[in-house]
Formats: structure tokens, sequence, C-alpha cells
């Protein structure tokens, strides 16, 4: 809704009797949507208002349909523009119903494409606020150190402290535990919590005994690869 207000505040006279000693009459232009039946019909009004009452003024434009979304849409589109009502208002007063018609569309078509676009805009903001906490709730492993001091760390968030690392004398040793721990995701939440009770030390030594363990059991299936490396194609089965 926008407001024109004079400068005058000269007691009102006239038309203005209706008013309160006190008040000041104001301009009002505003945008209105009336649903009759399965007519829509989207107006521009001008108004003279003493306080909420209406004393003169009425439609500047207008338009009928009997689609509810176009009207939906041009309704909006007006609601958006704020004070270029004004400009529209003044436009219905000096042009032919045919071009204020066409400025009226170019307004809302502008709008609506300002809308969509906030509308993207808020929605990519949304979907990187929630990749960004979705990476703050997951827990990740990370190959940390240097080929000497081959260390895996494990975190919840990416830039949060680690709640177990696990340190290797070769990297060919880290690959090995790598080839049995990454087939075990489905159990971050409950390493963590078994780290946060028993503490960090207790529950490597639980995790590299189940590697071992998992590396027995496949080969005695014949399914080992051997060398250094025996789950080097294992898939996780048992």
């Amino acid at each position: 809704m926008a407001r024109n207000d004079p400068q005058s505040r000269a007691a009102p006279s006239g038309p203005w009797t209706t008013c309160p000693p006190d008040a000041v009459p104001i301009t009002v232009v505003r945008a209105e949507l009336v649903a009759d039946g399965g007519t829509h019909r989207v107006s521009i009004l001008r108004e003279l208002r003493c306080g909420d009452v209406v004393v003169a003024g009425g439609p500047v434009w207008s338009r009928s349909t009997s689609d509810e979304v176009a009207a939906t849409d041009a309704f909006e589109g007006l609601m958006i523009g704020g004070d270029d009502l004004v400009f529209l208002a003044e436009a219905a007063l000096v042009l032919s119903p045919g071009n204020v018609d066409a400025v009226v569309d170019q307004h809302v078509a502008n709008a609506v494409r300002a809308r969509e676009a906030a509308r993207v805009k808020a929605a990519e903001k949304a979907a990187k606020a929630e990749a960004k906490a979705k990476r703050d709730r997951t827990i990740g492993v990370y190959f940390m150190g240097d080929k000497k001091k081959p260390v895996v760390e494990m975190r919840r968030g990416v830039l949060s402290t680690p709640f177990l690392k696990l340190q290797f004398g070769a990297e060919w040793e880290r690959d090995r535990f790598w080839d049995w721990f990454k087939w075990q995701s489905h159990r971050h939440d409950e390493i963590e919590a078994k780290v946060a009770e028993s503490g960090a030390e207790p529950v490597r030594r639980e995790l590299l005994y189940e590697m071992l363990t998992t590396e027995q059991v496949v080969k005695k299936r014949g399914l080992g690869a051997g060398g250094r490396r025996p789950l080097l194609f294992w898939r996780g089965d048992l």
C-alpha cells in the first residue's frame, strides 16, 4: 500500500467534513483482488482516506478474468511493486486503457521475475545451509599424517576435533585397515558412542582385532587377496 501525505494540515472542509478535527486526510494507493463466483477482478485503487474511512476515490485500473492463477499473479505482482503503485495509478489517469494494460503487465512481469529470483536465491541459500548442517551432523573418516606416519581420523563435522585417531607405521598398513573399515560406515555412530563411553584406545584395539578376525574368516573361505592387503577385493560380506 502506497501513501501520498499532503503537505498542508489545514482544517478539512467540504467533502472532508467526515474527518475528525485532528485527523489529516491522506491519499492511499493499493491493489485489490476480489473473487465473485468464477470471476476474479484485480484492481488498482486510489482512495482519499481519513483514518480507516474512505471518503473519496475508487478503482483507476482493473482487470477481470476467469483465470484465478493469472489474477493472483497480477495481484501479487502489484503488491510486490510497493511505491510503484503510485506511478501506475497516475499512469492510469492519463493513459489510454490499452497503454495502461501494457504498463501494468510489464510491471507485473518484472515483479514476478524478481519474486522468482528471490525465491530461487532463498532456496539455494536454504539448500547450502542444510548441506552444511548435514556435514556438521555427519561423521567422516579422513586420511591425515604423512607417508611415514599415516593416520586415520574420525570426526563429526569437517572442522570438529577428531574423536578417534588410528596411527600406522606405513601407508600399506593404513590401506590394509581401510580395506576393512570402509565397509563399517553404518557403525560410525556406534563407534563414536563407544569412544565416549570407554575411551579411544580400547575402541582402537577392538577395531584392529575385528579387522584381523575378518581377514582370517575371508582367508579360510579362500576369498582373500593374499599379500599385505588380504581384504583388497573384499566387499563387506561374510
